[in-house]
């Protein structure tokens, strides 16, 4: 997944220019498969990972906020940003709901 990560994170930079985000997480998705089996692993589990990753974040955007996800121009950065905001869910850093701040 690091190699994935790091091809991800050097596409972003030098695809900026383009309209969508297809061919970064194309060639992102590819490498991750590629290396995933390489070591061994099962492509379910890679399927796991986007369907939980873009899955909940796309069903959050179109259905609460009504908005278009980060998805589509920065595939990399907003699969690492989901997992980031789950984790700090998860941890108590960030509230789920968001009326609910620590400076209220």
């Amino acid at each position: 997944m690091a190699t994935a990560a790091m091809l991800g994170y050097v596409l972003s930079a030098l695809l900026q220019g383009l309209e969508h985000g297809l061919f970064e997480f194309s060639s992102v998705l590819l490498c991750f498969l590629s290396v995933h089996k390489l070591l061994g692993g099962r492509i379910v589990s890679v399927l796991a990972v986007l369907v939980i990753g873009y899955g909940f974040a796309w069903i959050g955007h179109f259905f609460f906020e009504r908005n278009t996800p980060a998805t589509f121009l920065y595939p990399t950065f907003s699969l690492f940003g989901d997992y980031q905001m789950m984790f700090n869910i998860y941890m108590g850093i960030e509230p789920l709901d968001p009326s609910r701040t620590k400076n209220n």
